[in-house]
């Protein structure tokens, strides 16, 4: 699970102001950089479209967004949708994976902390 900072690691790379490219972990794809202001700033909708690791197809997670880097390629496997209707893809997620800027709010009625658990449980079981 990797929000914001955590999904910038995990990128092929990130670019510093100075343009000098630093290898990342290289999971994803895309190369982080830095912006000069807040991107896609506020509240949002998180609506996945299939079950995955922490969500469950139709579902709606509250989230938010507050950052000053973007990211070459931000995901394709979630919409987000703001309160005046502007809807976007972003985010990686999988069976095992959830990656993308958004920080998710874990409050509420979406059951995703029994998710993430009890996916950590089958990994310490040795299940997948």
């Amino acid at each position: 699970m990797a929000e914001c900072g955590g999904f910038l690691y995990l990128q092929k790379e990130i670019r510093d102001r100075d343009g000098k490219i630093w290898p990342m972990a290289g999971v994803l794809p895309g190369t982080g950089f830095p912006t000069d202001r807040l991107q896609r700033f506020g509240y949002l909708t998180v609506l996945p479209e299939e079950d995955s690791l922490l969500f469950r197809r139709g579902e709606e997670v509250p989230a938010h967004e507050f950052h000053y880097w973007d990211c070459t390629v931000c995901g394709e496997d979630l919409t987000a949708r703001k309160s005046g209707g502007r809807t976007w893809r972003f985010g990686s997620v999988g069976e095992t994976l959830y990656a993308a800027f958004p920080h998710l709010h874990w409050g509420g009625s979406i059951p995703m902390a029994k998710r993430l658990a009890d996916a950590a449980s089958k990994v310490r079981e040795g299940k997948k």
